[in-house]
């Protein structure tokens, strides 16, 4: 079985470390959500976590079209391996 790599703005609960927060990044907006993340060039699948600050969340929020949660949450710009659909 062949996995696939979705992008995903993440946010964690600093308290339980849990995940508290996530939208998948369509595959033509990541481009912009690397650049916005300072994605390495050493790593253009961008299959690295990474951080991002609060600025950063709410600017990829805004390419996604949508509104982050009123809690504070810790961002990441996070690989996820998924299986393809059958």
């Amino acid at each position: 079985m062949t996995r696939d790599i979705v992008h995903r703005l993440v946010g964690y609960d600093a308290a339980t470390e849990r995940i508290a927060f996530q939208r998948d990044i369509p595959r033509g907006k990541l481009p912009i959500v690397k650049h916005l993340a300072r994605v390495a060039q050493t790593d253009p699948d961008a299959v690295g976590a990474y951080p991002l600050s609060t600025a950063q969340a709410r600017d990829v929020a805004g390419i996604l079209g949508i509104d982050l949660p009123r809690e504070h949450l810790c961002f990441f710009l996070e690989p996820f391996a998924v299986a393809p659909a059958a």
